[in-house]
């Protein structure tokens, strides 16, 4: 395997090549120098991705311009990526990091979740504020333990049901009036069901 460094850190070769064509598309580089702090200027990068064993694990987007993750689709290690505050409308690019535990999508114009159906890793998503109107492809994500769906088209929660390891659901007023008996049961089952 070859290395490469992107500010300081060292990291596979083709994933500091995507990460320098995700800059370019974004206009500014994924890390800033420290704030001065006591008057003495730290000598140190802030990262809006974590890295492990030279693969990057986490990435954070939210409230940058972006609108296409096509690149993000290429750093096949992320288990843990932030869109929030985006105008990221398109998850197809997603469909391949199957390592991808925790996916935050609120206030984006995602409205189909289709590409998620084989993300097997994923455990946490946050929906808020989206165009999502159809969970039912999250049905098959058997490991998924944390949903919040807020200020979505989303009225059925039915795909739900056989979810085995879903810890807390959070849902807002509109959904759980179409949903009482389903909530119920995930109550029964020892699942958190709270109001977003």
């Amino acid at each position: 395997m070859e290395y490469a460094t992107y500010g300081k850190k060292e990291l596979l070769r083709e994933e500091v090549e995507t990460l320098k064509e995700l800059e370019e598309q974004l206009g500014e580089p994924l890390y800033r120098r420290e704030e001065r702090f006591g008057g003495v200027q730290k000598d140190s990068l802030k990262y809006y991705f974590s890295a492990e064993d030279g693969k990057v694990v986490r990435l954070n987007l939210g409230g940058w311009d972006v609108c296409d993750v096509t690149l993000v689709g290429h750093l096949k290690h992320l288990k843990n990526l932030g869109l929030a505050e985006t105008d990221v409308s398109d998850l197809s690019p997603l469909k391949n990091l199957e390592e991808l535990r925790e996916l935050n999508i609120r206030e984006t114009k995602v409205s189909d979740l289709t590409h998620l159906r084989g993300l097997m890793e994923l455990k946490r998503l946050q929906l808020w504020d989206t165009d999502v109107s159809d969970v039912s492809p999250l049905r098959d994500l058997k490991g998924l333990e944390e949903l919040t769906i807020k200020e979505t088209k989303v009225s059925d929660l039915s795909p739900l049901e056989g979810l085995e390891n879903l810890e807390s659901v959070g849902v807002d007023y509109h959904i759980i009036g179409k949903n009482e008996d389903l909530l119920e049961k995930l109550k029964e089952r020892g699942v958190n069901v709270w109001r977003a």
